[in-house]
């Protein structure tokens, strides 16, 4: 098959973006502005995409069926295009706090909690429901499950994503995940596992969307702490890993972050843990190495340090055309791509999709939200731990909180929020929002908020679902956590009062300014419209 792609087949295929717009037809605005064509089709046509990653701001993803048309329709783009290569579609499913697809399709209890249950057969059920759910809809990869270790409660970007703080339990369940996302079932029903984010992004405070990390592990400190997780992974067969854009200075002392360094990608990743599957980088519009090269040059040092797939470039066009320049020049050679794109095929290989890209659309209902899954949701959310004193276990417990969205009363009074907790509501505080779904369930997604002594307030694009939520049912609940004490908390339920324009995006400056110290928020997406969520307390729950 590569003998017969052109050099721009071949660099097209290391190119995972994404596109905006419900099908594949759509005409998008963001879609002229940032690739300089109108639909996700021409998208990958022009560029002759090897992936394409569905999010939520996007415009693409609704409920199931239509996700399932989007992704053949993406599909029947690249397979009349070019050398007629399928795509690797991919999203980022991880459950809990990291959901990019919400009801019907099954919500599943996060890393988090899977690990306070520390039972590796619910993790590899709950990876295994979630695989089945993605393929059926035309995901053939999903960005999880989390690898890292999560060793400080201030991690702004872990957190409950990660499994445990100990390094057995998380690699114990690393390895169930990527077993039941990969091996619960023949390969055209299955998933690509990326296990994230090498070599470990657990022990920071610096949020990497918007900085750069630098992590002071030694060598013996890394391989006791960080490298169990993916050493367990790269024996379970993972497809890929992803990178991660933090410095740990004793691993490499050149400076350069981990998906830029060949002595972490090559000389750790491969050689030393024997990794044979696909390395992709994480998003290469992060703050963290967004701004150290032009954007033609990122993608090529990626490619010298050992990277195969480059997820979203800040400028595609200047990307791709970095690369050709790049193995044109002799500085990147066609061999060293050659062997990019032969990972990339045999991973499209193993899950089926050169086989077989395209899915029933009329099977979707069946699979997604199926009885038996949902069934097994609630077993999972049973079965957590009440009474144990071990930490993850209580954070999971203070954290079902979210779902106790009580009938708004007549009548119901507004709550003071407690004296004692007036810092927590001040201070940098993490916060969780619940709102209700459009079949009544509770749904919850991480926010930044602000309190300024009658309303809590948190930014939203109009475009999110839990905007949607808020225009059907005012009723919502938020969980503040004190960022020094993470087990110390306010619950707060109420109502919407009202959402105000921001127009000038002043108001989610304002939470950037206070949440990671830049003057502007970092993740400003071309198109975006955002408004401010006035929520007016009518009862609080502490701890």
């Amino acid at each position: 098959m590569i003998t017969r792609m052109s050099l721009l087949d071949k660099v097209g295929q290391l190119f995972v973006t994404y596109a905006c717009g419900h099908t594949a037809e759509t005409a998008h605005p963001r879609n002229r502005d940032e690739f300089g064509v109108d639909t996700p089709a021409e998208v990958i046509q022009r560029y002759r995409l090897g992936g394409l990653v569905h999010l939520s701001w996007t415009d693409s993803l609704y409920e199931p069926k239509q996700i399932a048309e989007l992704s053949n329709g993406l599909q029947s783009a690249a397979t009349t295009s070019g050398s007629g290569i399928p795509l690797l579609i991919s999203t980022d499913q991880e459950q809990g706090s990291v959901t990019r697809i919400g009801p019907p399709a099954t919500q599943l209890p996060g890393s988090m909690a899977l690990g306070a249950g520390n039972s590796t057969e619910d993790a590899e059920l709950a990876a295994a429901i979630t695989g089945r759910e993605l393929r059926a809809m035309g995901v053939n990869q999903n960005f999880a499950p989390v690898g890292d270790v999560n060793a400080d409660l201030l991690n702004p970007v872990i957190g409950t994503r990660s499994f445990s703080s100990d390094p057995m339990t998380a690699a114990r369940m690393t390895r169930a995940q990527v077993r039941g996302y990969q091996d619960s079932a023949p390969a055209g029903s299955t998933v690509s596992a990326t296990v994230k984010h090498f070599p470990g992004h657990g022990d920071t405070r610096t949020d990497s969307h918007a900085s750069l990390p630098i992590i002071d592990h030694s060598r013996s400190q890394w391989e006791r702490f960080d490298a169990p997780p993916f050493r367990e992974a790269i024996a379970e067969g993972a497809d890929a890993i992803m990178t991660a854009h933090l410095v740990l200075p004793h691993l490499d002392d050149s400076g350069k972050p981990a998906t830029l360094s060949p002595t972490v990608l090559t000389g750790m990743l491969r050689t030393e843990l024997g990794f044979n599957g696909v390395i992709i980088t994480d998003s290469l519009r992060m703050g963290a190495v967004r701004d150290l090269y032009p954007a033609a040059e990122i993608p090529v040092r990626a490619l010298q340090a050992g990277a195969d797939q480059l997820l979203m470039p800040r400028d595609l066009h200047e990307a791709v055309t970095g690369v050709l320049d790049a193995m044109r020049s002799g500085e990147l050679s066609e061999k060293r791509i050659d062997a990019s794109v032969e990972r990339i095929l045999a991973m499209k290989a193993r899950r089926g999709v050169l086989e077989d890209p395209f899915v029933d659309v009329a099977r979707v209902e069946h699979v997604v939200g199926a009885p038996w899954h949902e069934q097994q949701a609630r077993r999972f959310t049973g079965r957590c731990p009440r009474t144990s004193s071990a930490e993850p276990r209580r954070a999971f417990r203070h954290r079902l909180a979210l779902s106790a969205l009580s009938p708004r009363r007549k009548g119901a009074t507004v709550s003071v929020v407690p004296q004692e907790l007036q810092d927590i509501m001040t201070k940098r505080s993490f916060a969780h929002v619940a709102t209700i779904g459009p079949k009544g369930e509770p749904q919850s997604n991480p926010v930044w908020v602000d309190w300024d002594g009658e309303y809590l307030k948190f930014s939203q694009t109009t475009t999110r679902q839990k905007y949607r939520n808020l225009q059907r049912d005012s009723r919502i609940a938020v969980s503040v956590h004190d960022p020094e004490q993470p087990y110390r908390y306010l619950e707060v339920r109420g109502k919407v009062a009202r959402i105000d324009d921001d127009p000038d995006n002043g108001f989610i400056n304002k939470m950037a300014k206070k949440y990671t110290d830049a003057d502007e928020y970092p993740y400003h997406q071309p198109g975006d419209h955002r408004v401010v969520v006035y929520i007016q307390p009518e009862h609080t729950t502490q701890m």
